[in-house]
């Protein structure tokens, strides 16, 4: 009998292509807002008082939607041999990611989340109105 051949495939998920590139665009305009926001703040006070006010929470956020830029620009940007090769192979115009970079991906997705709705609730700040 013979083994049964694992598909390669089975292995990653597609992302659509005008999905993914909507997603980097969201998130590279809350990393300019949030920059904007942190050198703001940062005006409005001095260091030692920043404690008290929504610096630290503005720079947990920013930190983390940094950390997805990052992810997303080095995934668009660098696909493995591996990858180009199954898109050429079977055609796929859309993006390759596997199971852990997804996870990766929800994770940090999740806690920007919630970092950004715990600023508007501390703070009444919301990046949809800048």
């Amino acid at each position: 009998m013979a083994d049964k051949k694992e598909d390669p495939l089975s292995n990653y998920y597609v992302i659509k292509f005008e999905k993914f590139i909507d997603l980097i665009t969201e998130i590279e305009s809350k990393h300019s807002i949030l920059a904007d926001m942190l050198h703001e703040e940062a005006a409005k006070v001095s260091p030692e008082e920043w404690d008290e006010t929504p610096i630290p929470a503005i720079t947990e956020l920013y930190v983390t939607v940094h950390d997805i830029r990052s992810f997303l620009e080095d995934k668009i940007n660098n696909a493995t041999e591996e990858e180009v090769k199954l898109a050429q192979e079977n055609n796929i115009k859309d993006v390759l990611v596997s199971k852990e970079e997804l996870q990766r991906m929800n994770v940090l997705l999740l806690a920007e989340e919630s970092l950004e709705a715990s600023l508007e609730k501390e703070y009444k700040i919301s990046l949809a109105t800048h």
